[in-house]
């Protein structure tokens, strides 16, 4: 599969990256070839390889079936895995600096990383505006009103 411009479920961001809201699943190879960075709602989920032209981020998971080659970033919430080897950051067509060769996941599941600094980042955990309150009524040991600014 091919994700160019006009793929159907591509919107434009503000930040004038491309988004695709909910998972993407392929049974095959997925090419990414945008002109700005690839964000994914949740999940990227392929059976193949993944080969990106610029930077892929997902709000979940990144899996491959082989390999994952990304011309500057890879980054997921979650974990990253492939079943091969990894490169971030092989970009031939401008210098690049540290931060743009980074695989950026909470742990990285499975898949040696041959090109590319790993960057292990702990999870944010979302919590209710109740068990909020509740933390900081503990901590506190009183009644807490939480204002939104």
């Amino acid at each position: 599969m091919i994700i160019d411009k006009n793929y159907k479920n591509l919107k434009r961001l503000g930040n004038r990256n491309y988004f695709i809201k909910g998972d993407l699943i392929v049974e095959e190879d997925l090419e990414v070839n945008l002109d700005v960075w690839l964000e994914v709602e949740g999940l990227i989920k392929v059976k193949g390889k993944i080969i990106s032209n610029k930077t892929i981020k997902a709000g979940r998971y990144i899996e491959a079936g082989y390999s994952i080659v990304a011309m500057l970033q890879i980054t997921a919430k979650s974990y990253i895995s492939a079943r091969l080897r990894i490169f971030a950051g092989t970009c031939s067509w401008k210098s690049i600096e540290e931060k743009e060769k980074t695989v950026t996941c909470s742990a990285l599941k499975n898949g040696e990383i041959v090109f590319g600094t790993l960057n292990i980042v702990k999870p944010i955990k979302e919590i209710s505006m109740q068990e909020a309150q509740k933390i900081l009524k503990e901590k506190f040991k009183q009644d807490v009103k939480i204002i939104n600014e």
